[in-house]
């Protein structure tokens, strides 16, 4: 036996796909974009795997009725990267004032002479 479905588009961009899935068995939602390591997928904002279908394209699977599958870009990479820079801000920050607390300190020395 054959279940029927139906899958609408919400919003599309370049880093994030929602969409609205209607079944009445569980089911292989098939996005025809391109299969790219980075990718989550969530169904009603629980993440759930991403399947590679014809080897290029993305899949989720989704249980009978009504659900929200979200697809969206955040490659480890850039989290990463963040925290990097925000770590490397944070050092720089102390650096500096470190550095004027030691200029004001050397000034004061320097009047009393």
């Amino acid at each position: 036996m054959q279940g029927f479905g139906e899958a609408k588009i919400k919003r599309y961009e370049e880093q994030q796909v929602e969409l609205e899935t209607t079944t009445d068995t569980s089911a292989l939602v098939v996005l025809t974009d391109t299969y790219y390591p980075g990718w989550k997928a969530y169904v009603d904002e629980a993440e759930t795997p991403i399947y590679r279908a014809n080897y290029t394209f993305r899949a989720v699977e989704v249980p009978a009725g009504k659900h929200t599958v979200r697809f969206s870009y955040e490659p480890l990479s850039v989290t990463i990267g963040g925290w990097i820079s925000g770590v490397s801000l944070v050092i720089y920050g102390a650096i500096v004032l470190l550095s004027l607390r030691s200029r004001v300190t050397m000034s004061k020395k320097a009047h009393r002479i």
